[in-house]
């Protein structure tokens, strides 16, 4: 039987907060304390990769993708006007390679919009928009590969 790609829409992570925070400069400094935790995760990710590639290099590749989700996350949340509130990400369900975005950062998009499409495992995951709003992020270009738990899109 040859080797075929399957299509079908993975259903992938979504972290929302559509409540509106009462005190928004509170939110803000929460955010930062968050993206400096995040930043000195990052820190000691690097380090202990740098340990396991001398000890087990075949499991670097996995510290590696942490520190790349992370890192992308803390840009992300600093990057988002108004931290965590009415801002849906997207993640990946699962490692993979992003084969096509169908959205740029700008672009409306509405409940169950194609945003792009997720290679793993010999399947394409069609990623679709939980909800409408306006493409706020997208990290990853055609080509790239991407950790489990790895933003995708931002839409606010």
């Amino acid at each position: 039987m040859p080797d075929e790609h399957r299509k079908h829409t993975a259903e992938p992570f979504v972290v929302s907060n559509p409540a509106k925070s009462k005190d928004e400069s509170q939110e803000r400094m929460q955010t930062e304390t968050l993206c400096q935790k995040l930043d000195q995760a990052v820190e000691l990710l690097a380090e202990i990769g740098e340990h396991v590639a001398k000890a087990a290099p075949k499991h670097k590749r996995t510290f590696d993708d942490a520190k790349a989700a992370i890192s992308d996350l803390s840009l992300l949340l600093r990057q988002t006007p108004g931290g965590a509130a009415g801002v849906h990400r997207i993640m990946a369900p699962m490692p993979g390679v992003i084969m096509r975005c169908d959205k740029k950062v700008g672009d409306e998009v509405k409940k169950g919009d194609p945003l792009l499409i997720l290679d793993a495992m010999k399947m394409e995951n069609l990623i679709t928009a939980p909800v409408a709003g306006k493409v706020v992020s997208l990290p990853y270009e055609e080509g790239k590969k991407v950790a489990k738990g790895a933003v995708l899109v931002i839409i606010s």
